[in-house]
């Protein structure tokens, strides 16, 4: 099977259409095994791949939505979901990365602290992007977000990243004898 092209997206229905594949992809009740989620990981690419077009806020917040939102907040299923993607390859140097589009992923750290990680280059403004994102992440409770806008120095890169949000404790009331 040859991976598909992915062509820009020019409306969000594009994009839904994206999510429900991702989500055909990962039925809900189906739990991998290790060894089978191993069995799917793929080849990793040390090559440097070639320059890809900019993403749209829509094409980008389909993507997180899928591999991030979606397995929140463990993260755990991140990476099964990256490696039956057609359209995702893993680089040596800069983890998961979309063929067609100037996306990619990182999922840091262990147990307890696990952020899914996605930079992305949009021609598209910081307002607008972020809003897309927004309405996304408003939906999934028990996370914590970082939006990055582009700096001078990284042009049009901007980066959002999801984590659990850390466990709040009510105050204990100290103890008199």
């Amino acid at each position: 099977m040859t991976p598909a092209r992915l062509t820009r997206f020019s409306t969000l229905g594009g994009g839904l259409m994206l999510l429900s594949a991702c989500a055909a992809l990962l039925p809900e009740e189906s739990v991998m095994t290790p060894e089978e989620d191993l069995a799917i990981t793929k080849q990793v690419q040390y090559e440097l791949m070639s320059e890809r077009p900019a993403a749209t806020a829509a094409e980008a917040a389909v993507l997180f939505r899928a591999v991030c939102l979606d397995q929140a907040p463990s993260f755990e299923r991140s990476s099964t979901v990256l490696n039956q993607m057609p359209e995702i390859e893993i680089n040596a140097d800069s983890g998961y990365q979309h063929i067609n589009l100037n996306i990619s992923f990182l999922l840091l750290g262990g147990d307890g602290n696990k952020r899914c990680v996605m930079t992305f280059n949009s021609d598209e403004e910081a307002d607008a992007i972020e809003a897309e994102f927004l309405e996304s992440i408003s939906l999934v409770p028990g996370i914590t977000y970082d939006f990055r806008a582009p700096s001078r120095r990284t042009l049009n890169i901007y980066t959002i990243s999801v984590q659990a949000a850390p466990v709040e404790f009510p105050p204990v009331a100290p103890v008199t004898q």
